[in-house]
Parts: structure tokens; sequence; C-alpha cells
């Protein structure tokens, strides 16, 4: 999830903050699966970001 969430162009901080509430979810018993879709359909309902990524070239 975090590699596509990168692909998008979205923050280290966004990505903590997503990864984060899915896992929330999923510590409640409920999958993150059944919840959000795969990985790649969750992750492409997020808007593109700028592209900037800390510490990348």
């Amino acid at each position: 999830m975090a590699f596509n969430l990168r692909i998008r162009g979205m923050s280290e901080f966004q990505i903590v903050e997503v990864i984060s509430g899915v896992r929330a979810h999923a510590a409640n018993g409920v999958s993150a699966e059944s919840e959000f879709g795969s990985p790649e359909e969750y992750t492409s309902s997020f808007p593109k970001g700028n592209g900037a990524h800390v510490g990348l070239a």
C-alpha cells in the first residue's frame, strides 16, 4: 500500500496517516480488504499529489 501511495505522489506523512487508519480498522477485527478493497483499489481513491518526496532526488 505504501508503494502505491508513493507512486501517487503522497508525502510520507500522508502515507503514515492512511496506513494508521487502515491498521486501526484491522485492530477492531475488521478485515482491511473487506472494508477498503484491495490496496490498489483503495490507493487509487486518493488524488495524485505533487510528486515531492522527502529524501529522493
